[in-house]
């Protein structure tokens, strides 16, 4: 995974579990994860986010250093938002996981072998692995 891709992941991530949020991986990187890698520049995340902390989550967001500009107004719209990280240039988008997808998506998550830094609650390393491998 490309270091830009690879440290506004980590950043994300961050952010969510700052606040005890449950998210599952997405798009590009969770398909790269379970079959063949797949060429992606975005990071895709679906989250439970209550409106009580969708300003908590915007905050947080822009402390790991995203542009967040419309979290509220494009999730009670879209039931998505993106921002972009202002070093990386790297867009994240946010699924919101109400309904019976999302929730589905919630329940079925699993932990993540990444090779990406341990330090993150749902990543971890395997160790002598550098295989990316979702399970």
């Amino acid at each position: 995974m490309e270091g830009s891709l690879e440290n506004s992941l980590l950043a994300a991530v961050s952010a969510l579990e700052s606040l005890n949020m449950k998210y599952a991986i997405v798009g590009g990187l969770a398909v790269s994860a379970w079959a063949r890698p797949r060429s992606t520049r975005d990071v895709d995340l679906y989250a439970g986010i209550p409106i009580e902390f969708q300003s908590r989550l915007q905050h947080e967001l822009e402390a790991c250093g995203f542009h967040v500009p419309a979290l509220a107004d494009e999730l009670r719209q879209f039931g998505v938002f993106r921002s972009k990280h202002h070093t990386s240039g790297v867009f994240l988008d946010i699924f919101s996981a109400t309904g019976p997808l999302g929730e589905s998506i919630l329940e079925r998550r699993r932990r993540v072998v990444f090779g990406l830094a341990p330090a993150v609650a749902h990543i971890t390393r395997r160790p002598g692995s550098t295989q990316s491998v979702f399970g």
